[in-house]
């Protein structure tokens, strides 16, 4: 990994640019999972850019308290996101000599970031590094393993994403509405594989759970028709 100072140089150059050569063509699923907890924070079709990983990346990190350890895949407008989101503007004292200095930005002395680099050559892929952008990820934690799982789940449950299929979706509309849906049914419906309550902790019963539960946020796994009838109120308007 480089110096702080030499990544503030070289960011310094990029930002505001890195990813607007892409514009906004054709249709992506971004998807964020936590990793321990397997509970999938954003699912949304989309376009692509700098732009809209803005903004999906500052929805999905709002919902989340401090600063998380982040590992993403090599997309470009990632790097920019996460600096300007955790960046702080700082400013050398003056030495009295010359013109003071301007304010710059570095990376927020907390952050964990780090990418997943992968090198393809047609279908083929030719390489994979791990690479701690800022600060320092676990070697553990320096992979995108659960998120890649979540989109073969996400292929095999909803049928929209499939790439041959009589449902194919035919609006953006149409497939983020079934994205709520299965983002909700997974998280709250479904007990999952790799998440378990052991027998010294639940009475000598061993139990799988729900990401949701995982995260303390119900004491069981819901049922579709509990998930269905439960009363919704939107309050990002509020």
């Amino acid at each position: 990994m480089c110096a702080v100072r030499r990544d503030v140089v070289c960011l310094k150059k990029k930002i505001n640019r890195v990813g607007d050569h892409f514009t906004d063509d054709g249709d992506w699923i971004w998807t964020s999972i936590t990793s321990m907890e397997k509970y999938l924070l954003g699912a949304e079709a989309t376009g692509r850019g700098l732009k809209v990983a803005s903004m999906f990346v500052n929805k999905v990190l709002d919902k989340v308290k401090g600063i998380p350890v982040i590992v993403t895949d090599g997309y470009l407008p990632y790097h920019t996101v996460m600096f300007e989101r955790y960046g702080i503007w700082i400013r050398e004292p003056y030495k009295g000599r010359g013109r003071p200095s301007k304010d710059k930005l570095i990376p927020h002395p907390d952050l964990n970031y780090g990418q997943v680099i992968k090198t393809r050559k047609g279908k083929r892929l030719e390489k994979v590094e791990h690479t701690s952008v800022f600060g320092t990820v676990p070697k553990d934690l320096l992979n995108t393993s659960a998120v890649e799982r979540n989109n073969g789940t996400m292929r095999t449950r909803s049928s929209r994403l499939k790439r041959r299929s009589l449902t194919f979706p035919k609006t953006r509309e149409t497939t983020n509405d079934s994205l709520k849906l299965y983002r909700a049914h997974y998280n709250l419906c479904r007990d999952h594989g790799s998440l378990c309550v052991t027998r010294k902790h639940n009475g000598g019963v061993y139990k799988h759970v729900s990401p949701a539960m995982k995260m303390n946020l119900t004491d069981h796994v819901w049922s579709m028709r509990e998930l269905m009838s439960f009363s919704y109120r939107n309050t990002m308007s509020q």
